[in-house]
């Protein structure tokens, strides 16, 4: 039940679990004697399943807390998400304590899990809320540029993106800051729904946003296709009193490389998008070191 905790204590030297308190529902039911192990693998019999179940399994074994152990590691804690009853999710904290037995020299586990989901849901929405743009929901510049910054240690390389609006000083002139705004969340909208879940989609300052592809650059023959799609579903936004007024984006892409930076494909996606502005707008290009290194941006 949400909100219940349970109570195991383990004798490691003989790996076995003792005692079980807290769940009555369970720990009447429970057979003994078991492993930890087999003691996780039958919790899913009572609606107690471990989101990442392979990953528990390997942490709540004799072997790992007889390790821990050994190290000198006394107090341990994890979090865990599981799944219960009518696949309402919810966080457990585990706190362990391992110590010896004085009487017999044997390691003695005690290990308390208490449903945390309530702190744990709170303190999600407050991360979320300084990682996030606050008019788009997009990750905001600062966090961003740190994803950015740990996916470019990965050995598959990704293509860079920098997409701007056409004209969203004249919309801003013409028919308001209000309307200006609308187009701009209407980019975030579409960004966030045309790519992956593990994407990197971030505002980082008025109507231009970053956005990282992880792993990308091996589908660089198919990539420019879904660069061409989102170009027609940006231009589906419309605004203005009549909403009559579409807007246009250009996008400047580059490609990762062995050595890049976050600096270095910033700069680089910066001079194909001042190639695509120049061109004529609402287009797509990626980066060509023909491109030169001046890239003053038109509006």
């Amino acid at each position: 039940v949400p909100g219940n905790s349970i109570r195991i204590e383990a004798n490691l030297t003989l790996d076995m679990v003792e005692q079980i308190s807290g769940m009555e529902h369970i720990s009447s039911q429970m057979k003994y004697p078991c492993t930890l192990t087999q003691l996780v693998d039958r919790l899913s019999s009572y609606n107690i399943n471990f989101i990442e179940k392979d990953e528990a399994l390997n942490y709540f074994t004799t072997e790992n807390f007889l390790s821990c152990y050994a190290r000198g590691e006394r107090q341990l804690r994890s979090e865990w998400l599981i799944r219960y009853p009518r696949k309402a999710q919810h966080w457990l904290s585990a706190a362990i304590t391992l110590i010896e037995d004085p009487y017999n020299q044997d390691i003695k586990l005690f290990l308390w899990m208490q449903d945390i989901t309530e702190e744990k849901v709170k303190q999600l929405e407050i991360r979320e809320r300084s990682e996030k743009d606050g008019m788009t929901g997009v990750y905001n510049r600062k966090t961003a540029e740190e994803l950015i910054y740990n996916n470019l240690k990965n050995k598959v390389p990704g293509i860079f993106l920098l997409v701007d609006m056409d004209r969203l000083k004249y919309i801003n002139d013409v028919h308001g800051h209000k309307e200006g705004d609308k187009a701009i969340r209407g980019m975030a909208e579409i960004l966030k729904s045309h790519f992956r879940s593990n994407d990197i989609v971030g505002r980082i300052g008025g109507d231009e946003f970053v956005i990282y592809l992880p792993g990308a650059a091996q589908n660089k023959d198919t990539i420019s296709e879904v660069f061409s799609n989102l170009i027609k579903r940006l231009n589906a936004i419309t605004v203005g009193e009549k909403n009559d007024i579409a807007i246009s984006c250009s996008i400047g892409c580059t490609i990762e490389q062995e050595n890049s930076t976050y600096e270095s494909l910033y700069h680089q996606a910066d001079l194909a998008l001042y190639q695509v502005k120049k061109k004529g707008k609402n287009n797509f290009a990626f980066y060509s070191p023909d491109f030169g290194e001046n890239s003053p941006k038109s509006s």
